[in-house]
Protein backbone atom coordinates (compact mmCIF):
# COMPACT_ATOMS: atom_id res chain seq x y z
CA UNK A 1 0.00 0.00 0.00
CA UNK A 2 1.16 3.57 -0.55
CA UNK A 3 2.50 5.61 2.31
CA UNK A 4 -0.17 8.17 3.32
CA UNK A 5 1.40 11.42 4.44
CA UNK A 6 -1.58 13.08 6.16
CA UNK A 7 -5.24 12.62 6.94
CA UNK A 8 -6.04 14.73 3.89
CA UNK A 9 -4.19 12.32 1.60
CA UNK A 10 -6.11 9.51 -0.02
CA UNK A 11 -5.26 6.40 -1.90
CA UNK A 12 -7.70 5.21 -4.51
CA UNK A 13 -8.96 1.75 -5.25
CA UNK A 14 -10.99 0.44 -8.18
CA UNK A 15 -12.88 1.50 -10.17
CA UNK A 16 -13.93 -2.18 -10.11
CA UNK A 17 -13.08 -5.09 -7.85
CA UNK A 18 -10.57 -6.56 -10.28
CA UNK A 19 -7.06 -6.34 -8.84
CA UNK A 20 -5.28 -7.58 -11.95
CA UNK A 21 -3.25 -5.02 -13.91
CA UNK A 22 -4.21 -4.83 -17.60
CA UNK A 23 -2.43 -2.82 -20.29
CA UNK A 24 -5.04 -0.09 -19.91
CA UNK A 25 -5.00 -0.04 -16.13
CA UNK A 26 -4.63 3.30 -14.37
CA UNK A 27 -1.43 2.11 -12.72
CA UNK A 28 0.12 1.75 -16.17
CA UNK A 29 -1.00 5.25 -17.15
CA UNK A 30 -0.49 7.61 -14.20
CA UNK A 31 3.13 6.73 -13.64
CA UNK A 32 3.87 10.01 -11.87
CA UNK A 33 1.10 9.46 -9.36
CA UNK A 34 1.43 5.82 -8.38
CA UNK A 35 1.38 6.85 -4.71
CA UNK A 36 -2.31 7.67 -5.24
CA UNK A 37 -3.28 4.02 -5.83
CA UNK A 38 -3.68 0.98 -3.61
CA UNK A 39 -1.09 -1.49 -4.80
CA UNK A 40 -2.75 -4.26 -6.80
CA UNK A 41 -0.02 -6.69 -5.79
CA UNK A 42 -1.45 -7.10 -2.30
CA UNK A 43 -3.30 -10.31 -1.48
CA UNK A 44 -6.79 -10.72 -2.97
CA UNK A 45 -8.24 -10.98 0.55
CA UNK A 46 -6.81 -7.62 1.63
CA UNK A 47 -7.77 -6.05 -1.70
CA UNK A 48 -11.39 -7.19 -1.34
CA UNK A 49 -11.53 -5.88 2.23
CA UNK A 50 -10.18 -2.46 1.29
CA UNK A 51 -12.46 -2.31 -1.76
CA UNK A 52 -15.49 -3.01 0.43
CA UNK A 53 -14.35 -0.37 2.90
CA UNK A 54 -14.03 2.25 0.16
CA UNK A 55 -17.40 1.33 -1.31
CA UNK A 56 -19.16 1.54 2.05
CA UNK A 57 -17.21 4.67 3.04
CA UNK A 58 -15.58 3.29 6.13
CA UNK A 59 -13.45 5.66 8.16
CA UNK A 60 -10.41 5.05 5.95
CA UNK A 61 -8.22 7.29 3.86
CA UNK A 62 -8.99 5.05 0.89
CA UNK A 63 -11.60 6.13 -1.62
CA UNK A 64 -13.12 4.74 -4.81
CA UNK A 65 -11.47 5.72 -8.06
CA UNK A 66 -14.22 7.69 -9.79
CA UNK A 67 -14.15 9.75 -13.05
CA UNK A 68 -13.64 13.06 -11.24
CA UNK A 69 -10.50 11.67 -9.60
CA UNK A 70 -9.26 10.34 -12.93
CA UNK A 71 -9.80 13.80 -14.44
CA UNK A 72 -7.70 15.37 -11.70
CA UNK A 73 -4.93 12.82 -12.23
CA UNK A 74 -4.88 13.54 -15.97
CA UNK A 75 -4.34 17.25 -15.36
CA UNK A 76 -1.41 16.39 -13.09
CA UNK A 77 0.17 14.22 -15.77
CA UNK A 78 -0.12 16.81 -18.55
CA UNK A 79 2.95 19.00 -18.12
CA UNK A 80 1.51 21.89 -20.15
CA UNK A 81 -2.00 21.72 -18.70
CA UNK A 82 -3.65 25.13 -18.46
CA UNK A 83 -7.15 25.97 -17.24
CA UNK A 84 -7.33 29.07 -19.44
CA UNK A 85 -5.97 27.65 -22.70
CA UNK A 86 -8.05 25.65 -25.16
CA UNK A 87 -4.90 24.23 -26.76
CA UNK A 88 -1.55 23.22 -25.32
CA UNK A 89 1.61 21.72 -26.85
CA UNK A 90 1.43 17.94 -27.05
CA UNK A 91 5.11 17.52 -26.20
CA UNK A 92 5.79 13.94 -25.16
CA UNK A 93 2.19 13.23 -24.16
CA UNK A 94 1.16 11.25 -27.25
CA UNK A 95 1.65 7.83 -25.63
CA UNK A 96 -0.12 9.04 -22.49
CA UNK A 97 -3.12 10.25 -24.53
CA UNK A 98 -3.24 6.94 -26.41
CA UNK A 99 -3.34 4.99 -23.15
CA UNK A 100 -5.89 7.38 -21.64
CA UNK A 101 -8.35 6.90 -24.49
CA UNK A 102 -7.84 3.13 -24.29
CA UNK A 103 -8.68 3.37 -20.59
CA UNK A 104 -11.79 5.46 -21.35
CA UNK A 105 -12.99 2.84 -23.80
CA UNK A 106 -12.49 0.05 -21.30
CA UNK A 107 -14.12 1.91 -18.41
CA UNK A 108 -16.97 3.43 -20.41
CA UNK A 109 -16.60 6.79 -18.68
CA UNK A 110 -19.04 9.67 -19.12
CA UNK A 111 -16.96 12.22 -21.02
CA UNK A 112 -18.60 15.20 -19.32
CA UNK A 113 -16.12 14.70 -16.46
CA UNK A 114 -13.27 15.42 -18.86
CA UNK A 115 -14.63 18.37 -20.84
CA UNK A 116 -12.04 20.86 -19.59
CA UNK A 117 -9.04 18.63 -20.21
CA UNK A 118 -6.78 18.64 -23.27
CA UNK A 119 -7.43 15.19 -24.72
CA UNK A 120 -7.90 15.70 -28.46
CA UNK A 121 -4.66 15.42 -30.47
CA UNK A 122 -4.52 17.80 -33.43
CA UNK A 123 -2.54 17.55 -36.64
CA UNK A 124 -0.27 20.42 -35.64
CA UNK A 125 1.27 18.93 -32.52
CA UNK A 126 -1.13 20.17 -29.87
CA UNK A 127 -3.78 18.83 -27.53
CA UNK A 128 -7.18 20.47 -27.51
CA UNK A 129 -9.79 20.55 -24.77
CA UNK A 130 -12.84 18.40 -25.32
CA UNK A 131 -15.24 21.30 -24.89
CA UNK A 132 -14.41 24.66 -26.41
CA UNK A 133 -16.34 27.52 -28.01
CA UNK A 134 -14.75 26.60 -31.31
CA UNK A 135 -15.02 22.86 -31.79
CA UNK A 136 -12.21 20.72 -33.09
CA UNK A 137 -12.70 19.38 -36.63
CA UNK A 138 -12.48 15.65 -37.07
CA UNK A 139 -10.21 14.53 -39.86
CA UNK A 140 -7.34 12.16 -40.50
CA UNK A 141 -4.23 12.83 -38.43
CA UNK A 142 -1.07 11.29 -39.83
CA UNK A 143 0.93 8.96 -37.61
CA UNK A 144 -1.49 9.29 -34.74
CA UNK A 145 -2.33 6.02 -33.04
CA UNK A 146 -4.95 7.62 -30.84
CA UNK A 147 -7.33 8.53 -33.67
CA UNK A 148 -8.62 5.06 -34.64
CA UNK A 149 -9.01 4.30 -30.97
CA UNK A 150 -11.02 7.46 -30.37
CA UNK A 151 -13.14 6.61 -33.41
CA UNK A 152 -13.63 3.15 -31.95
CA UNK A 153 -14.90 4.73 -28.76
CA UNK A 154 -17.87 5.83 -30.85
CA UNK A 155 -18.01 9.21 -32.45
CA UNK A 156 -21.55 9.55 -31.14
CA UNK A 157 -20.04 10.16 -27.69
CA UNK A 158 -17.78 12.83 -29.12
CA UNK A 159 -20.30 14.53 -31.39
CA UNK A 160 -20.91 17.33 -28.87
CA UNK A 161 -17.19 18.11 -28.80
CA UNK A 162 -15.97 17.65 -32.36
CA UNK A 163 -17.34 18.28 -35.82
CA UNK A 164 -17.00 16.37 -39.02
CA UNK A 165 -15.98 18.34 -42.09
CA UNK A 166 -19.00 16.80 -43.80
CA UNK A 167 -21.25 18.88 -41.52
CA UNK A 168 -20.72 22.18 -43.32
CA UNK A 169 -23.32 24.12 -41.33
CA UNK A 170 -21.65 23.23 -38.04
CA UNK A 171 -18.19 23.98 -39.42
CA UNK A 172 -19.30 27.49 -40.39
CA UNK A 173 -21.11 28.05 -37.10
CA UNK A 174 -17.96 27.00 -35.28
CA UNK A 175 -15.80 29.41 -37.27
CA UNK A 176 -18.25 32.21 -36.59
CA UNK A 177 -18.29 31.44 -32.85
CA UNK A 178 -14.58 32.19 -32.55
CA UNK A 179 -13.74 35.35 -30.59
CA UNK A 180 -11.39 36.31 -33.45
CA UNK A 181 -14.10 36.15 -36.15
CA UNK A 182 -13.86 37.28 -38.94
CA UNK A 183 -10.07 37.62 -38.91
CA UNK A 184 -9.78 33.89 -38.19
CA UNK A 185 -10.96 33.10 -41.73
CA UNK A 186 -9.47 36.06 -43.57
CA UNK A 187 -6.12 34.48 -44.31
CA UNK A 188 -4.14 34.93 -47.50
CA UNK A 189 -5.13 32.22 -49.96
CA UNK A 190 -3.65 31.08 -53.22
CA UNK A 191 -6.12 30.86 -56.14
CA UNK A 192 -6.15 27.06 -55.94
CA UNK A 193 -6.87 27.18 -52.19
CA UNK A 194 -9.71 29.62 -52.79
CA UNK A 195 -11.13 27.25 -55.40
CA UNK A 196 -11.07 24.36 -52.92
CA UNK A 197 -13.04 26.38 -50.36
CA UNK A 198 -15.51 27.50 -53.04
CA UNK A 199 -16.15 23.88 -54.02
CA UNK A 200 -16.64 22.98 -50.35
CA UNK A 201 -19.05 25.87 -49.70
CA UNK A 202 -21.19 24.85 -52.65
CA UNK A 203 -22.78 22.27 -50.36
CA UNK A 204 -24.68 25.16 -48.78
CA UNK A 205 -28.40 25.58 -49.33
CA UNK A 206 -29.78 29.05 -50.14
CA UNK A 207 -31.87 28.99 -46.95
CA UNK A 208 -29.06 28.03 -44.56
CA UNK A 209 -28.78 30.41 -41.61
CA UNK A 210 -24.96 30.55 -41.71
CA UNK A 211 -24.71 31.78 -45.31
CA UNK A 212 -23.70 35.29 -44.27
CA UNK A 213 -20.27 34.00 -43.21
CA UNK A 214 -19.39 33.31 -46.86
CA UNK A 215 -18.94 37.06 -47.42
CA UNK A 216 -15.90 37.03 -45.12
CA UNK A 217 -13.98 34.27 -46.92
CA UNK A 218 -11.25 35.68 -49.24
CA UNK A 219 -12.27 33.35 -52.07
CA UNK A 220 -13.73 35.66 -54.70
CA UNK A 221 -11.99 37.85 -57.26
CA UNK A 222 -12.77 40.85 -59.37
CA UNK A 223 -13.17 40.54 -63.10
CA UNK A 224 -9.75 40.60 -64.73
CA UNK A 225 -7.89 40.07 -61.44
CA UNK A 226 -6.59 36.92 -59.78
CA UNK A 227 -6.02 37.97 -56.16
CA UNK A 228 -8.66 36.40 -53.87
CA UNK A 229 -10.73 38.92 -51.93
CA UNK A 230 -13.56 38.86 -49.38
CA UNK A 231 -16.84 40.68 -49.97
CA UNK A 232 -16.75 42.03 -46.41
CA UNK A 233 -15.67 44.18 -44.67
CA UNK A 234 -14.98 45.75 -48.07
CA UNK A 235 -17.60 48.50 -48.39
CA UNK A 236 -18.41 48.18 -52.06
CA UNK A 237 -21.50 47.33 -54.04
CA UNK A 238 -20.81 44.14 -55.95
CA UNK A 239 -22.29 43.07 -59.27
CA UNK A 240 -21.91 40.39 -61.88
CA UNK A 241 -21.48 40.80 -65.61
CA UNK A 242 -23.19 38.35 -67.92
CA UNK A 243 -20.81 35.39 -68.15
CA UNK A 244 -20.45 35.60 -71.93
CA UNK A 245 -19.42 39.26 -71.60
CA UNK A 246 -16.92 39.00 -68.73
CA UNK A 247 -13.91 38.66 -70.98
CA UNK A 248 -15.10 41.04 -73.70
CA UNK A 249 -15.11 44.32 -71.85
CA UNK A 250 -11.43 44.62 -71.01
CA UNK A 251 -10.65 47.01 -68.17
CA UNK A 252 -13.71 47.93 -66.13
CA UNK A 253 -14.28 51.63 -65.39
CA UNK A 254 -16.44 52.27 -62.35
CA UNK A 255 -16.55 54.33 -59.14
CA UNK A 256 -14.51 53.04 -56.19
CA UNK A 257 -17.75 52.15 -54.47
CA UNK A 258 -18.68 49.61 -57.14
CA UNK A 259 -17.07 46.30 -58.05
CA UNK A 260 -17.55 43.48 -60.56
CA UNK A 261 -16.98 39.90 -59.48
CA UNK A 262 -15.67 37.04 -61.54
CA UNK A 263 -18.26 34.27 -61.91
CA UNK A 264 -16.50 32.24 -64.56
CA UNK A 265 -16.80 28.89 -62.73
CA UNK A 266 -20.18 27.24 -62.06
CA UNK A 267 -19.50 26.88 -58.33
CA UNK A 268 -18.38 30.46 -57.94
CA UNK A 269 -21.46 31.62 -59.85
CA UNK A 270 -23.68 29.49 -57.61
CA UNK A 271 -22.24 31.02 -54.44
CA UNK A 272 -22.52 34.55 -55.72
CA UNK A 273 -26.02 34.29 -57.17
CA UNK A 274 -27.76 31.78 -54.89
CA UNK A 275 -25.97 32.14 -51.57
CA UNK A 276 -24.89 35.80 -51.60
CA UNK A 277 -27.61 37.09 -53.96
CA UNK A 278 -25.26 39.15 -56.10
CA UNK A 279 -27.16 40.26 -59.17
CA UNK A 280 -26.06 41.01 -62.72
CA UNK A 281 -25.41 44.67 -63.42
CA UNK A 282 -27.65 44.74 -66.45
CA UNK A 283 -29.85 42.47 -68.51
CA UNK A 284 -32.07 42.76 -71.56
CA UNK A 285 -34.83 44.59 -69.70
CA UNK A 286 -32.87 46.78 -67.27
CA UNK A 287 -29.47 48.12 -68.40
CA UNK A 288 -28.61 49.36 -64.88
CA UNK A 289 -30.21 49.00 -61.46
CA UNK A 290 -32.15 52.20 -60.92
CA UNK A 291 -30.77 54.82 -58.58
CA UNK A 292 -27.20 53.50 -58.36
CA UNK A 293 -25.50 55.64 -61.01
CA UNK A 294 -26.38 58.98 -62.52
CA UNK A 295 -27.89 58.83 -66.00
CA UNK A 296 -24.86 60.64 -67.44
CA UNK A 297 -22.45 58.14 -65.85
CA UNK A 298 -24.44 55.18 -67.14
CA UNK A 299 -24.19 56.52 -70.69
CA UNK A 300 -20.44 57.18 -70.40
CA UNK A 301 -19.87 53.79 -68.77
CA UNK A 302 -21.63 51.81 -71.47
CA UNK A 303 -19.92 53.77 -74.20
CA UNK A 304 -16.51 53.17 -72.59
CA UNK A 305 -17.11 49.44 -72.24
CA UNK A 306 -18.03 49.03 -75.87
CA UNK A 307 -14.99 51.01 -76.97
CA UNK A 308 -12.49 48.80 -75.08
Amino acid sequence: MPHLQSENSFAYIGPDNNNSISNNDEQNIFLNNLNKFVDKNITPELWNLLYKGAQEEWDLNIKMLVPSVVADLITKELKEYSVGCDEIPMGESCDFIFKTWANFKERGYDLTYFENIHLLPTNHGTLRKLKTNQKCSWNCIDDNEAQPLIENLALSLLSKYIISLENLMEVLACLKASITFPTNIQIKLQPREAEIIINYLCLLHPDDTTNDIVKYFPIFSEVGKEEPIALLPNKRNWYLLPYEDEKDYGQIIAPNTEGFLDSSSPNKKFLLENIQYISELFDDERPFPAGIFSENFRDIFLTSLKAL
